[in-house]
């Protein structure tokens, strides 16, 4: 169940959010809806948002934790259960990534 894992991947998860602006981000790419992009997965919003516009998206990352963390966060999107999905800005990232106030709003308008 995902509510099972939502403590282990909160407790572990580095990056929450982007800090990238990414309208910015779509429009540098040249993407094409028979495209096929490889993304790093990150917290999971620059793969997200590239989706709608190529055929193919593959996103990779050697952090377990990421990768439990964008899985929920496509299970919480499929359900339309959209509060799961912005917790982004709940969390305190062991590495000093530093969620701003900007980035949760950029990320909810985008989104």
């Amino acid at each position: 169940m995902v509510e099972d894992k939502v403590g282990l991947v909160e407790y572990r998860v580095l990056y929450p959010c982007t800090n990238e602006y990414i309208p910015s981000i779509i429009d540098g790419l040249d993407l094409k809806p028979s495209g096929v992009v490889i993304s790093i997965d990150g917290s999971g919003d620059v793969p997200l948002a590239i989706a709608p516009y190529v055929r193919k998206v593959y996103a990779v990352d050697r952090d377990e934790a990421q990768i439990m963390f964008m899985r929920e966060q496509i299970s919480f999107l499929n359900k339309g259960d959209f509060g799961p999905f912005y917790r982004a800005g709940s969390f305190n990232s062991s590495n000093g990534f530093d969620v701003k106030e900007g980035d949760i709003i950029q990320r909810e308008l985008f989104f």
